[in-house]
């Protein structure tokens, strides 16, 4: 509960340092600074490497051409491979 209460308290800081300031240009720019912080702190599919993207594209049509094993199929040849029984 400790970070909450930090993020409360920083906040309310910088409402009241919004509230105090005269500076008209740095008003104009907070608006555009808080949207490229969000923007940079949300994770994006299209910012996976093109590699992964690649093979997840072709993981999803094999999906779709059903060329997939079947999970008790995966787990029966893993206790095989490990010598389980």
């Amino acid at each position: 509960m400790e970070w909450i209460d930090q993020k409360t308290e920083r906040k309310e800081r910088l409402t009241r340092q919004l509230d105090e300031t005269h500076d008209v240009a740095l008003l104009r720019r907070m608006p555009h600074l808080l949207a490229e912080e969000v923007a940079q702190s949300e994770p994006k599919a299209h910012q996976l490497p093109p590699r992964v993207r690649q093979s997840l594209e072709i993981a999803l049509q094999q999906v779709k051409d059903g060329e997939t094993i079947p999970g008790e199929t995966v787990f029966r040849e893993i206790d095989e491979w490990l010598g389980s029984d």
